[in-house]
């Protein structure tokens, strides 16, 4: 799989294994189980990424082999961490911003066509677009990192993510077959029970009599009473029968 997706580990900084049994003597055993895989197109998503590794790694240094690979990491890594600060940690100033550049936009847009800007709104919606989805990874992995912190801890964080999944799971209000919105609970328990009981209730029968009465029987009326009426053996001849 991980050679299917072009994936690579990216290594780990720390203690070599990651897990043990806590065991003693003969029993202990220790593992590396949590690992990390990316590929490169991680860290393509972002047009301006490219470039700045590429600047970063073309900085050229004096010294043996392993030095100037370490200086050049070292470069990346603080031109990222620069780029990233720049572009992520005011995602909601940039976006309230271009919000009232847009709004700006389409309030002229209602004095007439304006080619001009037509062509601004377009960019501007994209680019909102944009930072709108770029907040949207950043803010769920920001909550999958808490959640791995503190989710499995008795604390303040993982009662309210506790409360806010029952809210988003509860049913405040359901529409009937009417299309009626029911909003009090034993109405939208009636919702729901009849909705299933119409649903798996067996449908209506209509009385076939009539449909039965132009089947031809099976078995003529003639022979049915022959075989049919009582028959009169001898005692000894049904025990016969029976027994032997």
């Amino acid at each position: 799989m991980l050679n299917d997706c072009g994936l690579v580990d990216l290594g780990c900084k720390g203690p070599r294994f990651t897990w043990r049994n806590n065991r003693a003597e003969g029993g202990f055993i220790m593992e590396r189980i949590d690992m990390a895989f990316a590929n490169m197109d991680w860290r393509t998503t972002e047009e301006e990424c490219h470039r700045i590794i590429t600047k970063a790694w073309d900085q050229e240094f004096v010294g043996s082999e392993m030095f100037r690979l370490c200086k050049k990491l070292r470069g990346c890594k603080d031109e990222l961490t620069v780029w990233h600060r720049n572009n992520f940690d005011d995602l909601r100033f940039q976006i309230a911003i271009l919000r009232d550049q847009l709004a700006g936009i389409q309030k002229e847009n209602e004095n007439g066509f304006n080619a001009d800007n037509y062509v601004k709104e377009k960019v501007m919606i994209t680019k909102l677009e944009d930072l709108w989805q770029k907040e949207a990874m950043f803010w769920h992995q920001r909550s999958r990192v808490n959640w791995l912190k503190m989710g499995d801890k008795n604390t303040r964080f993982f009662h309210l993510s506790t409360i806010h999944r029952r809210q988003r799971n509860q049913v405040a209000k359901l529409k009937d077959e009417n299309g009626i919105w029911q909003v009090d609970k034993e109405c939208i328990a009636g919702v729901i029970i009849g909705h299933f009981e119409k649903l798996y209730s067996p449908p209506h029968t209509r009385d076939i009599e009539d449909i039965i009465s132009l089947v031809d029987p099976v078995v003529p009326s003639g022979m049915n009473t022959a075989l049919t009426k009582p028959t009169h053996l001898p005692t000894l001849e049904i025990l016969r029968i029976l027994f032997l």
